[in-house]
């Protein structure tokens, strides 16, 4: 997997989970994506903001899925969604302190 497609969406907001989810399986079952995880961001005791990490198989492909969900009239309203490029990063050992 070569990106990162992030979706942030409140939390509170009912359906949005499921409804993601949804895509998320379609991508799995077109071999173009996988979830990775989703986090909750809180803000006291309330859940606030929800992030899903999905990989994507071809990080080209993310403009098209985008684009696909959001022409959907049953896409769920206030989602953001961006690309991330992943990179790697090389270590012969392990990372030491800046400051010891």
């Amino acid at each position: 997997m070569e990106g990162l497609l992030l979706v942030e969406y409140d939390a509170r907001a009912a359906g949005v989970r499921q409804a993601l989810l949804g895509r998320v399986e379609a991508l799995v079952a077109a071999s173009k994506g996988q979830l990775r995880f989703v986090a909750t961001e809180r803000r006291g005791e309330e859940a606030a903001r929800e992030i899903m990490v999905i990989d994507l198989a071809r990080v080209a492909d993310a403009a098209a899925i985008i684009a696909g969900w959001r022409a959907d009239a049953a896409f769920p309203n206030g989602v953001d969604a961006r690309v991330l490029m992943r990179e790697p990063v090389r270590a012969a050992g392990p990372v030491e302190a800046l400051f010891p």
